[in-house]
Order: C-alpha cells, then sequence, then structure tokens
C-alpha cells in the first residue's frame, strides 16, 4: 500500500506535529498506539515534551486508539469530540481516563 493510499495516517502525522502542546506534556511521558482501521498501525511517543511518531505497533502502548480512518480526522480536527466518536462506535480506546483527558490537552484539536 502507498503512503497516498493512507489519507488518515499522512493527516496524523502531519496534525499531531503541529498541534502538540510541550508545555501540556510537561511530566506525561507516554505511547500512545494508534490502529487506523484499513490504514495499519501507528504510535505516539511523547516523551520529556519531545514527540516521536513511529508507523508500526509498540509493545507496550499506555493507550491503545482503535478507530475509522475518518473518525481520526475528525477527531484532530475539532470536527467530532472522543466521546461521541465513541458513542457512534467509530472508536474504541483502552487506558486510564486521566491519560484520555490529558491527551486531548497534549494535542488541542482546535488549535
Amino acid at each position: 500500500m502507498r503512503m497516498s493510499e493512507k489519507p488518515a495516517m499522512e493527516f496524523i502525522k502531519k496534525r499531531l506535529a503541529e498541534i502538540f502542546d510541550p508545555k501540556m506534556a510537561k511530566g506525561w511521558d507516554r505511547v500512545i498506539q494508534f490502529e487506523v482501521e484499513g490504514e495499519g498501525d501507528l504510535y505516539v511517543e511523547v516523551k520529556n515534551q519531545q514527540l516521536n511518531i513511529v508507523e508500526g505497533k509498540h509493545e507496550k502502548p499506555d493507550i491503545k486508539i482503535w478507530i475509522e480512518p475518518q473518525t481520526l480526522i475528525d477527531l484532530f480536527s475539532g470536527k467530532i469530540a472522543a466521546p461521541t466518536a465513541m458513542a457512534m462506535k467509530k472508536m474504541r480506546y483502552e487506558g486510564s481516563m486521566g491519560d484520555a483527558m490529558r491527551l486531548m490537552r497534549v494535542f488541542p484539536a482546535k488549535k
């Protein structure tokens, strides 16, 4: 599969780098695994207020998110809230609720 065939993956790599707020990431070192339906896997490492985005699976992510491609784009564009996406069964989340809330502050969609 060529990269152009993975629009959500390409979008999220660029978008997360744009909206990352290192101040909100202070003291919050986490690995977030995204499993994007039909496009593959991507994980985000937040460590020492730095961001690293890698295609593939991480062995021990702190947070796992299963999501449809368009929902991923909408979520980080500020068009849909995570609770709404989960209620519509377009997204599933595994991890602590505190991490879920912090994730949306570290990556504010409306930036």
